[in-house]
């Protein structure tokens, strides 16, 4: 019984939605390309933002691996546990020291 009123009900809502349904099934395809266009937007906009940070990145790793080869030529990243500051300070000395000279 439930079934043949749900059956009804439906019919009754067809007839009464018919004239509408035209109007409706254009609003429905704006709508949907409206969404699509905004999908593709925002796709396109986080692609470049990826392909900046994954620019900034390699820059930046670039950069890391500058510095880190400069620590263990320079000689700061010693194994033996000296000062930084120490190692610099001399540096700084022999620098001076070799401007003296020439």
């Amino acid at each position: 019984k439930t079934l043949q009123r749900l059956t009804e009900t439906m019919e009754a809502l067809a007839v009464s939605c018919a004239p509408v349904l035209p109007c409706l099934a254009r609003a429905l395809d704006r709508l949907s390309l409206i969404v699509v266009r905004e999908v593709d937007r925002v796709a396109a906009k986080s692609h470049c933002d990826y392909e900046r940070l994954l620019s900034l990145w390699a820059g930046v790793e670039a950069e890391r691996r500058r510095l880190a080869h400069f620590v263990e030529r320079v000689g700061l990243a010693s194994k033996e546990g000296a000062d930084a500051t120490q190692r610099v300070e001399r540096l700084e000395r022999d620098l001076n020291h070799q401007e003296q000279l020439y």
